[in-house]
């Protein structure tokens, strides 16, 4: 206000209205300004309520919370943890999601691999199981479950030599017996003994 009134006692009488126009010109550009700042912030503060109040209402929903904790552990083991629950109920399908989402994760886990491998072969997937079971022996040449699991598929498959291979390997792994070489050798008999059986 101290400006205006500056300005208008030092203007000469006989301008024609021009300090006053210039006056009013300045007045309508501090306005402008004023208003397009009191807009600016308005919306800052509208923006910033807007995010704490999506976060809080993200945060305080645990199934939310709990999903992406699950997805981004970033190793894959609750993913692999949840297939095997998987497996056991014999829900192969289900189990090869989690698990291609948990290889996606972590592809270099020889356990993740092989329970790929074991639930396509359970599916009927043979060929996606021999490629799963021979990217866990290529990680972990000496992988139990896998040498076992890919054994029981060529018993399957009827590639007897093949399953008797890793039978040896299986053999000098556990000279003392495992559980994974009893159960190729169960399966080899069982396909001894069984001649008439067509897989």
């Amino acid at each position: 206000m101290f400006v205006f009134s500056s300005v208008f006692s030092s203007s000469p009488a006989g301008d024609g209205g021009r300090s006053v126009r210039s006056v009013r010109s300045v007045a309508s550009l501090r306005f402008a300004v004023v208003l397009t700042i009191a807009l600016a912030v308005a919306l800052a503060v509208v923006l910033a309520f807007s995010v704490a109040f999506s976060a809080a209402v993200w945060v305080n929903t645990p199934s939310a919370w709990a999903a992406e904790k699950k997805e981004s552990s970033g190793d894959g083991k609750a993913l692999y943890k949840s297939a095997v629950q998987k497996v056991k109920k014999a829900h192969y399908a289900a189990a090869i999601e989690d698990l291609k989402k948990a290889l996606k994760q972590n592809g270099k886990n020889a356990d993740f691999w092989s329970l790929y491998g074991f639930a396509a072969r359970k599916a009927g997937s043979y060929e996606l199981a021999e490629k799963a079971y021979a990217r866990a022996l290529a990680i972990n040449p000496n992988h139990l479950a896998a040498l076992e699991y890919s054994g029981e598929l060529y018993v399957e498959t009827q590639r007897i030599e093949e399953a008797r291979k890793h039978l040896e390997r299986l053999v000098r792994l556990c000279p003392q017996g495992c559980r994974e070489r009893t159960l190729l050798e169960q399966a080899l008999e069982g396909q001894a003994n069984d001649s008439t059986h067509k897989w």
